[in-house]
């Protein structure tokens, strides 16, 4: 904190040790799905929008995946009945229900409300 004792001293200090963090903090070089290795800044930031824009738009869930590696862990294989069942449309009135059939006290979710909070707006 010698900064502080140097009065005015204290915002080039200050603004030095910003700059320093930024540039710790900054992405030189990236490789993509490819292989390639990317440099320049435009591009680095490009390819992780890219990157971001094609995982989350849901394209790459249509890939097959491959069972063999997950059922040594299953506990329970769904039959095709119980599958079906999972992909079945939900209606408005059970999601309603769920809901209220959950306790007040419970946990909030994600988004930090509990059931409590939704019940009476939900009637």
């Amino acid at each position: 904190m010698a900064w502080l004792k140097d009065g005015d001293q204290s915002s080039r200090i200050f603004f030095r040790k910003v700059a320093k963090c930024r540039a710790s903090k900054r992405v030189f070089q990236i490789n993509t799905t490819d292989g390639r290795t990317l440099t320049s800044q435009p591009e680095v930031i490009n390819e992780f929008v890219r990157y971001y824009q094609e995982l989350l738009d849901g394209s790459t869930r249509d890939r097959p995946l491959d069972l063999r590696y997950l059922r040594p862990w299953a506990r329970h294989v769904l039959t095709a009945e119980e599958a079906e069942c999972l992909v079945l449309p939900v209606s408005p009135a059970e999601i309603k229900q769920a809901i209220f059939d959950i306790f007040e006290t419970k946990a909030p979710g994600p988004d930090s409300y509990s059931a409590g909070f939704y019940k009476p707006h939900g009637r």
